[in-house]
C-alpha cells in the first residue's frame, strides 16, 4: 500500500447483487430523491408564531396588570391576512360576555406595547399585526 490506503477499491459481492434489482427509486432525481422532505413549506411562519408566543407570554401580565394575570397565551398562528398573527388567549375561569369584551379592549388597548415587545425580542424589518381571540376556561375553539 503505497498510497497509504487501507481499503480495498472493490465493491463487496452483496452490492453487485443489488444492483441486478430494479427498485421504485430507479431513475429518480437525487435532488428529489434526498430531498428534504422533514421541513413543511411554512417552516418560517411556525418558527415566528412560537417566538411570538413566547415573548408574548413573557409581556401580557405586566402590560395588562390585574387583568393580565388570569390569562395565558394558548396559541400564536398566523392570521388570514398576510402580515399579521392570530394570538389565542385563554382565561383560568369561566367568561361571562361582559367580562370577555373588558379584557379584549384591554388587550386591544395593549396591542401597541405588545408588538413593540415583539418586535424587539424576534428582530424582524416589520413587526406583524396582532389580532386576539379571547377564550373561557370552558370554551371551545370553534
Amino acid at each position: 500500500m503505497a498510497d497509504g490506503r487501507t481499503r480495498s477499491r472493490k465493491a463487496s459481492p452483496l452490492w453487485h447483487s443489488l444492483c441486478d434489482e430494479h427498485g421504485t427509486d430507479d431513475g429518480v432525481d437525487p435532488r428529489l430523491f434526498f430531498g428534504r422532505t422533514h421541513q413543511s413549506e411554512n417552516h418560517r411562519a411556525k418558527r415566528l408564531c412560537v417566538a411570538a408566543r413566547r415573548a408574548l407570554a413573557l409581556g401580557l401580565a405586566p402590560l395588562l396588570g390585574e387583568a393580565g394575570r388570569s390569562l395565558a397565551v394558548e396559541s400564536v398562528e398566523p392570521a388570514p391576512r398576510p402580515g399579521a398573527l392570530l394570538v389565542v388567549v385563554r382565561a383560568d375561569h369561566p367568561l361571562e360576555p361582559d367580562e370577555r369584551r373588558r379584557l379584549l379592549s384591554a388587550l386591544e388597548s395593549a396591542r401597541g406595547a405588545l408588538r413593540a415587545e415583539l418586535g424587539w425580542t424576534i428582530e424582524r424589518r416589520r413587526t406583524p399585526d396582532l389580532t386576539f381571540l379571547v377564550l373561557g376556561l370552558e370554551d371551545d375553539r370553534s
